[in-house]
């Protein structure tokens, strides 16, 4: 896939709606998880705390 992108604002666009994306089924037990604080997807879920889901439905 290509993108052509000629603005930072369209690039931060798109990095925020892929994060929230990826934790949308990502599970939610980071503190018991088996990679200890070693998950590059946690990592990058912390750099950007101002995330937030438009997505509000409850797991089952």
């Amino acid at each position: 896939m290509v993108l052509n992108i000629s603005h930072p604002f369209e690039i931060a666009k798109i990095h925020k709606n892929t994060m929230e994306l990826l934790l949308i089924n990502h599970p939610l037990d980071c503190p018991v998880c088996d990679q200890g604080g070693m998950c590059e997807l946690q990592d990058l879920a912390m750099n950007h705390s101002d995330l937030k889901s438009r997505y509000t439905q409850e797991r089952e």
